[in-house]
């Protein structure tokens, strides 16, 4: 069993244990002994373990779609190459206005409100514009590579994505929705998860009851 996993703060571990974040539920559902990689500034190598059983949880604190697309392909690409296809790719999409920004020297920096904004985040529609194109580019991907993938978006997108083309592409049927239907892509579960109490701060991180319902949602839709 190999499941992949990416997103930013809100998949990371944050205010939880590192076993009790929604992607290890979901693990332990199927096994107890598994090889876990939580990604901080490395990327997941397939000689870093011998467990047939691994949990790999790429996401980031601060990190974008842009960071959360081009890493994601990267390493499936990389577990493919190496006969290690996930059973299930899991990938939570963050604000549409956060982004990647490359120094000159080459250092990566992760801008969004909180972080680097000397940088200047994206604007509207822009961010949610691109947004969907990564979300529908990731999803073909994984269809062509027959990987079983569920998405779903802790914040919400502008109700402009409404009006391209490619909104129609999007596979809801592998979109975890909460209850929302379509419109999660413009809602998101932030909010939601603060008003149900399974934030631990103003940001709506998931305490660990968020995480175990976040689990729970995916697990009841694969």
């Amino acid at each position: 069993m190999i499941i992949y996993s990416n997103g930013c703060s809100h998949t990371h571990v944050h205010c939880v244990e590192k076993d009790e974040i929604w992607s290890s539920v979901i693990m332990k559902h199927y096994t107890q002994d598994y090889y876990m990689f939580i990604s901080s500034t490395n990327v997941f190598n397939i000689n870093d373990t011998n467990n047939n059983n691994i949990l790999i949880n790429e996401s980031r604190c601060g990190a974008g779609n842009d960071h959360i697309f081009h890493r994601t392909l990267e390493t499936l690409t990389h577990l493919i190459q190496n006969n290690k296809k996930p059973d299930f790719a899991f990938i939570q999409w963050s604000g549409p206005n956060r982004r990647q920004h490359c120094l000159p020297n080459g250092e990566m920096k992760n801008v969004n409100l909180h972080d680097n904004i000397e940088y200047h985040v994206k604007f509207e529609p822009m961010g949610s514009l691109h947004t969907l194109h990564y979300i529908f580019s990731l999803q073909e991907f994984l269809k062509k590579e027959n990987i079983k993938y569920r998405f779903f978006n802790y914040m919400e997108l502008d109700k402009s994505i409404k009006y391209n083309s490619i909104y129609n592409e999007i596979d809801m049927d592998n979109f975890i929705d909460f209850g929302f239907g379509k419109d999660i892509l413009t809602t998101g579960i932030l909010e939601m998860i603060k008003e149900k109490g399974f934030s631990c701060d103003e940001l709506g991180h998931p305490n660990k009851e968020g995480n175990e319902y976040i689990a729970n949602e995916i697990l009841g839709k694969i």
